[in-house]
C-alpha cells in the first residue's frame, strides 16, 4: 500500500510559503522527516517514475497580500514557466458587492 505525501513549507506566522507537488511513498502511515522529502524523496519521484511528467520545478508558490487577511493574489503551477518570477500565475481578484442604492424596494 502506498500513502501519498504532500509537504507544504509554512513561515513563522502560519502562512504557506511553498507547495510541493504530492508524490506517492511506501510510508504505510509511519513519519517522514521534511527535509528527506523535500531533498530527496520528491526529486526522484519525479525524475525516475514511468508515466509521471519528469520536471525539475517541483513547487507552487502563492503569492498573497499583505495584510491580516492573507488573502491569495496569484499562484504559481508546477513547471518552469509557470512560476510566479516568470510573470504566468493564476491570479485572483477580489470585489465587493455592488452598490445596495441602486437596489429598488417595493412594498
Amino acid at each position: 500500500m502506498k500513502d501519498l505525501v504532500a509537504d507544504p513549507v509554512y513561515d513563522e506566522y502560519g502562512k504557506q510559503t511553498t507547495v510541493y507537488l504530492p508524490y506517492t511513498e511506501h510510508t504505510e502511515g509511519s513519519f517522514i522527516n521534511q527535509s528527506q522529502s523535500i531533498n530527496t524523496n520528491i526529486p526522484d519521484f519525479y525524475s525516475e517514475t514511468p508515466k509521471i511528467s519528469h520536471t525539475l520545478f517541483l513547487t507552487k508558490k502563492p503569492n498573497t497580500e499583505k495584510s491580516p487577511y492573507n488573502r491569495l493574489l496569484s499562484s504559481g503551477a508546477p513547471g518552469y514557466s509557470h512560476q510566479p518570477e516568470q510573470g504566468h500565475t493564476i491570479d485572483n481578484t477580489y470585489t465587493m458587492n455592488g452598490s445596495y442604492a441602486s437596489d429598488k424596494i417595493f412594498l
